[in-house]
């Protein structure tokens, strides 16, 4: 009997050690990858270099020679630079491309739609007393050595959520009144929020009545047609009449946008031109003057 009795324990014994070997092993299994997982994820977050630099990105406005106009998006990431330019006038974006050293010297080279090069931009970045920053250097072809100077400034421009202002324009000349028509403002894009088309509707009606009123204007009433040699009707040798429209960005948030209109216009026959500007600051928040 005791011997069976002991026989017993050593069995059960034996059971006991197996399970509980079985039973630390099943548990320090999983703990293997879990231990090395935070490695991979840091060599993730820390790749060799350093902690990767967040993106951003600033809106100029500028000229090259004597076009003026030109307004570029610049992306920043580190040394790296991307983004376009366009003109208000024209529209049509140019993609550009390069690099900004520690010392702030920029190369920027410039690509059309099918990715041939146009042009470079090689100049220097710095801040001005108000702490905007400054780029200003020599644009050139591809293989040039003639060189145009341009100036970039960076505009107050700071949404947060991808929007971007894009230049629209009326133009219009018609040859039998004698008359030009050249406005420029800005669209809202990038946003699908009610109140940021509120803001595009109203100063796409402001610049749209300003123009209808310069061709009520200018146009003869068909008492001045019947009486063309009246005071009225200009002499055929008189210069055209003309209005033109620009304008300038003083701020532009999330939650508010100011716009300077600067408008120019001449009615022929006139002893001089006549010139003003025109504010617009809308509430976005809101979506409100």
């Amino acid at each position: 009997m005791i011997m069976n009795s002991q026989k017993q324990l050593l069995v059960a014994l034996a059971l006991v050690a197996f399970f509980g070997v079985g039973g630390c092993r099943k548990t320090s299994a999983p703990n293997e990858p879990t231990a090395a997982a935070p490695t991979d994820a840091t060599e993730r977050q820390h790749p060799e270099g350093g902690v990767t630099v967040p993106a951003e990105t600033k809106f100029f406005k500028g000229s090259i020679g004597s076009a003026t106009g030109l307004q570029m998006k610049l992306v920043r990431e580190g040394e790296k630079l991307s983004g376009s330019y366009s003109y208000q006038k024209i529209g049509k974006k140019i993609d550009v491309r390069g690099n900004v050293d520690q010392g702030g010297n920029v190369t920027l080279e410039e690509f059309d739609t099918s990715g041939k090069q146009t042009g470079v931009f090689t100049g220097v970045l710095k801040q001005d007393e108000d702490g905007a920053i400054e780029i200003s250097g020599n644009w050139s072809k591809p293989g040039s050595d003639k060189k145009t100077a341009f100036s970039l400034h960076q505009q107050p421009i700071e949404f947060s959520s991808g929007v971007e202002i894009v230049s629209k324009q009326i133009r219009e000349k018609n040859k039998k009144l004698k008359y030009e028509i050249d406005a420029q403002y800005p669209q809202l894009s990038g946003s699908m929020d009610p109140n940021y088309e509120k803001f595009n509707q109203t100063v796409r009606s402001l610049i749209t009545r300003k123009v209808n009123e310069f061709k009520k204007e200018i146009t003869p009433t068909a008492a001045d047609e019947a009486a063309p040699n009246s005071e009225n009707s200009p002499p055929d040798e008189s210069m055209g009449s003309d209005i033109t429209i620009s304008y300038g960005v003083a701020l532009a948030k999330d939650d508010l946008i100011s716009i300077e209109f600067t408008v120019s216009s001449y009615s022929a026959g006139a002893a001089h031109p006549n010139s003003y500007t025109e504010v617009v600051n809308f509430d976005l928040k809101n979506g409100k003057l």
